[in-house]
C-alpha cells in the first residue's frame, strides 16, 4: 500500500479563504440529520444508497447556504 509521506507544504502554497458562490456537492457520505457544512458549503450525499436519505437543496440565489432550505426523504425529521 502507498502512503503519501507526511511532508510540510511549500511556504509558496498560501492558502487563501474561498469567496466564490455556495457550492453543493455529492459523493462524500455523511449520516445523520442533513445540514450544511458552512454558509458556502453543503454535502447533499447522506448514503442514499445504503438507505439514508436522499437529499436536495432549495437554492434561490442567495449567497449563504442555511440547513433550513434541505429538503430530503427517506430519513424523519429531527
Amino acid at each position: 500500500m502507498a502512503m503519501i509521506p507526511d511532508a510540510p507544504m511549500p511556504a509558496e502554497w498560501v492558502q487563501h479563504p474561498y469567496v466564490g458562490p455556495p457550492v453543493l456537492f455529492g459523493h462524500y457520505w455523511f449520516t445523520g440529520a442533513p445540514k450544511v457544512i458552512s454558509p458556502r458549503f453543503a454535502c447533499l450525499d447522506y448514503s442514499a444508497a445504503r438507505d439514508g436519505p436522499l437529499v436536495a437543496y432549495r437554492w434561490d440565489g442567495e449567497t449563504e447556504l442555511s440547513s433550513e432550505k434541505l429538503a430530503w426523504v427517506g430519513l424523519a425529521r429531527r
